[in-house]
């Protein structure tokens, strides 16, 4: 602001002081009139007005009061139009200063708008820069990672030019080939005879604007790799090919996993042929080769209703469709002859199949195992022509036996009459010689007798069906026990019995009949001058129960232990007397009822008899 502003303003400043000083002062002296006139005005009431010279003192201060007044207000007007004067230039200059001033506010307000707009421009940008950043940071972090993945894939992965050489390559590329493969044209990996196949594959994928696969091998160290390649076009923003991927898998171990699964369908001893889920053979081994009459060319990519009688070929389509929408593990062919396979000539022949669904590369796979059952057929049918020869037979026999004990019994009765008549005739020369040759022939007669019995017994257990019952081995064995007690005070013999014993499902007379028999032979075998020892237990094995007998008997030699069970088979006949049928009845009995029966001995040890029968389904 100029000085002479500051000038005025002091001017103005001066005259209203001087003006306020004045102002009281006269004021003061108005006051002081007033009091003076008041006092003039009562002094006169108390004297006459005739003796009063005049007003003119009251009449002089009061026009001295209206001249001060009225020089207080010309000099108020005076001063206010001194102001007004010195305001003018001032208001004016303040006024063009404010207009400046507005100027200049509209101009900074523009300047403030323009600002914004650029703060908000700057802003935007910073925004677009920050977010470029991040999207840069994003890509990095990205680019990062897929290279993390890249390098830590077990596949060979490179990235090709179009000119074919390698731009990148993982870290698996130099394991895989050994050397650093960046810069290097891709085709110089490989040896010669595969180097045009994959530059042709490569100008194809370029043509054909799509990925390819191919496999192959190369030699690194001395040692086949297998690989499979898969290649794929690299495209730009404009969807121009750039370049090429190439994705190197190691397929070794799979090449060999095939291969072992090939040698051992190739191995297998039945037919092996696997088909894929639209039905079509993938794979067949050299027996289904010859089983069919057709090669592995022929076959390889055929429906496998091609071996099927085609009279059956739709049935068998529906059947396969429907076994593929639920793959499990199946036989066919075992419950019924019905199943047949067809020949290249077109013969016809029964066969059995195993089906086995497997899952490879989640794709499934049905392993079909194909047995010709021609021959086992013809068996069964032998066989059972055999069977029925051998009940024929053994109905003959049993008739034989029963017509032979029957009508030997009866000679031997009269035989043994005869005899005690001469022993016991009074006429009868008492020599000595002739009485004992008479306690041989009845003895001998005896034994015949026996020896008959078992056998009608033996023939009635073959000929007679079983009534099987829930038995109690404890009750059935004290039976037993009970009817041998003679044998065992005789013997001095000690029975000792581990444990309770099973429940067996079986005829028990026959039970009684097999425990009788094998605990009699412990007592009859036993060694010159040592007491029996017959231990009996429970035996259990999957499906079956039974009883285990042990003994301290003389034993079997095991080259007899098998001859023991036949008829008339006796090992040591001074031992003890017998008709040798005994084990024979034990045998049949046992067969009879499916069951199982085993001996273990051994000469001067003793002897074990495990009887098992089957438990009930």
């Amino acid at each position: 602001m100029p000085s002479r502003y500051y000038c005025y303003i002091a001017g103005v400043l001066l005259l209203f002081a001087l003006f306020a000083i004045t102002g009281t002062t006269l004021s003061k002296i108005i006051t002081n009139l007033d009091t003076l006139s008041a006092q003039l005005q009562a002094e006169s009431s108390l004297q006459d007005a005739s003796n009063f010279a005049s007003s003119d003192p009251v009449l002089l201060i009061n026009r001295t009061q209206s001249a001060i007044s009225d020089w207080m207000m010309y000099s108020t007007l005076l001063i206010c139009i001194l102001l007004m004067l010195f305001s003018i230039p001032f208001t004016l200059q303040h006024y063009k200063t404010f207009s400046e001033i507005r100027r200049a506010n509209i101009r900074l307000n523009n300047q403030a708008a323009t600002l914004r707009a650029t703060h908000k421009t700057i802003d935007n940008m910073l925004e677009d820069i920050i977010h470029e950043k991040k999207q840069a940071a994003r890509t990095s972090e990205i680019n990062a990672r897929l290279a993390a993945i890249i390098n830590s894939a077990e596949d060979a992965i490179f990235s090709l030019n179009m000119a074919g050489f390698i731009t990148t390559a993982n870290e698996a590329a130099i394991r895989i080939f050994g050397e650093n493969c960046e810069g290097k044209l891709f085709l110089n990996l490989f040896p010669p005879p595969v180097a045009p196949k994959l530059k042709a594959l490569l100008a194809t994928t370029a043509e054909q604007n799509s990925g390819s696969t191919i496999d192959i091998n190369v030699e690194k160290k001395k040692q086949r790799i297998d690989l499979s390649l898969t290649i794929s076009p690299i495209h730009s923003e404009n969807q121009e090919i750039i370049g090429f991927s190439v994705i190197a898998k190691d397929v070794s171990d799979t090449k060999l996993e095939e291969e072992r699964f090939r040698l051992a369908v190739e191995a297998a001893p039945n037919a092996m042929i696997m088909i894929n889920s639209q039905g079509n053979i993938v794979l067949i081994n050299s027996e289904a080769e010859a089983m069919f009459g057709y090669s592995r060319e022929e076959l390889f990519g055929k429906p496998i209703h091609q071996l099927v009688p085609a009279s059956l070929r739709p049935l068998h389509n529906l059947y396969v469709q429907n076994y593929l929408e639920a793959p499990d593990r199946r036989k066919m062919g075992y419950e019924s002859n019905d199943l047949q396979g067809q020949r290249k000539d077109g013969e016809l022949f029964p066969i059995e199949v195993g089906l086995t669904p497997i899952t490879v590369d989640k794709e499934t796979y049905i392993i079909s195992s194909i047995v010709d059952i021609s021959e086992r057929l013809q068996q069964q049918r032998a066989l059972k022509n055999l069977n029925v020869e051998l009940r024929r037979k053994n109905q003959e026999m049993e008739q034989f036996i029963y017509a032979v004990s029957h009508d030997l019994k009866a000679p031997l009765v009269t035989i043994a009459g005869f005899a005690n008549r001469l022993k016991s005739a009074a006429d009868f020369a008492q020599k000595e010689n002739h009485i004992h040759k008479l306690d041989r022939i009845i003895a001998n007669v005896r034994s015949m007798e026996s020896l008959l019995q078992d056998l009608l017994h033996l023939s009635r257990i073959i000929k007679r069906d079983l009534a099987k019952t829930w038995v109690d081995t404890n009750a059935t064995l004290r039976n037993v026990l009970d009817s041998l007690e003679g044998d065992i005070k005789k013997k001095n013999a000690q029975i000792e019995i581990d444990g309770a014993l099973p429940r067996i499902y079986a005829q028990e007379s026959l039970l009684f009949q097999c425990l009788q028999n094998i605990i009699s032979n412990a007592l009859k075998y036993s060694k010159p001058d040592v007491a029996p020892v017959v231990k009996i237990f429970a035996a259990y094995e999957p499906g079956h129960s039974g009883v285990r007998i042990c003994d301290n008997g003389i034993g079997i030699a095991e080259q007899h232990q098998e001859r023991i069970f036949n008829v008339f088979e006796r090992l040591n006949p001074e031992a003890g007397e017998g008709s040798g049928v005994g084990l024979s009845i034990v045998k049949t009995i046992i067969e009879k009822h499916s069951g199982r029966l085993s001996v273990e001995s051994a000469v001067g040890h003793g002897t074990t008899f495990t009887i098992l029968f089957p438990d009930m389904k």
